[in-house]
């Protein structure tokens, strides 16, 4: 099945281009549809504002089967979103982020990243400070309110980010009490989509709820044309978004975030060339012990290629991305990862070896050197030669070649899969084989480690829920991703389902 999406303005792709700002979230829908359907082809085609080209440009998509993402048509040409990854050296001219004792509104209120990045900015540049959010300030906001207060000038506004008359108001009354004009806002406003993993067929883009959207957009959107408005009014004021990288590569069950993300990064190329305004889009990867990911499993998203981020290595990357040039960076990326690679411009891919793997099934490596000889003698890097016990391969039965590339790593540790130790461990270690592919899974083998993802975890989990009778989480899963972990929270579970039917 393939499913052709046609926009126009969704997409900035060269001067003279406008922004739809009805359609700029789309691609991050798009690209959460591709990772939720592998075996569908979903591409979205932005076509050119002249329309006399249309025709052409559709005609050529039609006759392209395999192609599946994002594309623009610009002059009888494709043109598809790459990443060029960013020199160190480029951003080691030490700039500050912000006007030394400038005035500044940070949204999100009392979050634990917008506190981290107030704090420093407090201590480090001597700012006025607007922090602006829903929450009422008692309990642990309170304290870091009153943190925050001792650092520096802070003021906090109740108020909801998408209300542009409450946050006009909220900025015209700190200006008055700074007797100076506001110099930029730092939008770092969400919603929490965490809950989500507990349920995540049910956030799937088909069965998703109108009611995740309006959540998600409320702070992303919304938010950001309040912010706008503000702004229309302050010409020389500067602005940042913090969005996530799930805006650019998508998120499977948390469309609704990656939308809100891209959102984030339509807005900023309409604002930087049709408005010609300052803006950085920043698209983080996942902050660890602190915000919404504060304690949540980082190996779901280490295995996307996203990196996990402390509060320290944070801030350090918010300043070198504030110093860097370009407005809109992804931050937090494994350039290594398979998945991130995939995503490379040719300039940010450099070829270091020919990998050849097979699946021997008893044929000597020697003829299979043999077979190849003629093809890579002229090859100008090295060629590896890897035997598997099986080729990786995905639903549609094309090779999995982000898979395969794990799988086959230099550094990857290899070692015999420890049986499973008990009846039950034995039929947990089959429905992961069902799974996920594999014929032989070690009880202490990662879900991660063999491929495993949300939309495979889905899977996985329906699966138990049929064969096993148990109802088993995915943060159960993430927290303890092998076959022993998943026996001990079965085990836990029946115990606790005996306990409530005898009563």
């Amino acid at each position: 099945m393939r499913l052709l999406v046609l926009t126009a303005g969704a997409l900035w792709v060269r001067d003279g281009d406008s922004v739809d700002l009805g359609a700029c979230a789309l691609p991050g829908l798009i690209r959460t549809a591709v990772s939720e359907h592998p075996t569908m082809r979903v591409r979205q085609l932005d076509l050119p504002a002249d329309d006399g080209e249309w025709a052409q440009a559709v005609r050529r998509e039609l006759a392209d089967r395999n192609h599946a993402g994002v594309v623009a048509a610009r002059d009888g040409r494709r043109w598809q979103p790459k990443l060029t990854p960013l020199a160190e050296t480029e951003t080691e001219t030490v700039t500050a982020p912000v006007r030394t004792g400038g005035r500044y509104l940070v949204t999100g209120g009392l979050g634990g990243l917008a506190v981290e990045i107030a704090g420093h900015l407090l201590a480090a540049y001597g700012v006025r400070l607007l922090l602006v959010g829903r929450s009422t300030v008692d309990g642990a906001k309170a304290d870091r309110l009153a943190e925050l207060s001792a650092l520096g000038d802070v003021d906090y506004v109740q108020a909801d980010v998408a209300d542009a008359g409450a946050l006009e108001a909220a900025v015209a009354s700190a200006e008055a009490r700074w007797g100076h004009g506001l110099d930029g806002v730092l939008h770092l406003a969400a919603a929490d989509p965490t809950g989500q993993w507990a349920e995540l067929e049910r956030h799937t883009l088909a069965n998703e709820a109108a009611a995740t959207f309006a959540e998600q957009y409320r702070p992303k959107v919304s938010g950001t044309l309040a912010v706008a408005a503000v702004l229309d009014r302050r010409p020389d004021a500067s602005l940042v978004l913090f969005g996530s990288v799930n805006g650019e590569f998508g998120g499977n069950s948390f469309g609704a975030y990656a939308a809100a993300s891209c959102f984030l990064v339509g807005f900023a190329e309409y604002w930087r060339h049709e408005r010609r305004r300052s803006v950085k889009c920043l698209a983080w990867s996942m902050w660890t012990d602190v915000g919404v990911n504060a304690g949540r499993p980082v190996e779901a998203a280490r295995r996307r290629g996203f990196r996990a981020i402390d509060p320290d290595a944070g801030l350090r990357l918010f300043l070198d991305a504030m110093a860097a040039p370009g407005h809109y960076l992804l931050l937090g990326l494994d350039l290594a990862n398979p998945t991130i690679v995939a995503d490379l411009g040719p300039g940010g891919v450099h070829a270091g070896e020919l990998l050849v793997a097979y699946a021997p099934d008893g044929v000597d490596p020697g003829v299979v050197r043999a077979a190849i000889a003629a093809g890579i003698r002229d090859a100008v890097v090295p060629v590896r030669l890897v035997a598997l016990p099986r080729i990786p391969r995905g639903v549609d039965g094309s090779v999995d070649t982000e898979r395969l590339l794990l799988d086959t790593a230099p550094g990857r540790r290899r070692r015999t899969p420890a049986a499973p130790r008990s009846d039950l461990e034995r039929e947990i270690a089959g429905v992961w084989s069902a799974a996920l592919g594999r014929t032989a899974i070690g009880r202490d083998d990662s879900f991660f480690e063999l491929g495993g993802n949300s939309l495979r975890a889905t899977r996985l989990l329906a699966l138990v829920d049929d064969r096993l009778g148990v109802r088993v989480s995915t943060q159960e899963l993430y927290e303890s991703p092998t076959v022993a972990g998943m026996a001990a929270a079965v085990r836990e579970r029946r115990l606790v389902n005996s306990k409530e039917s005898a009563r």
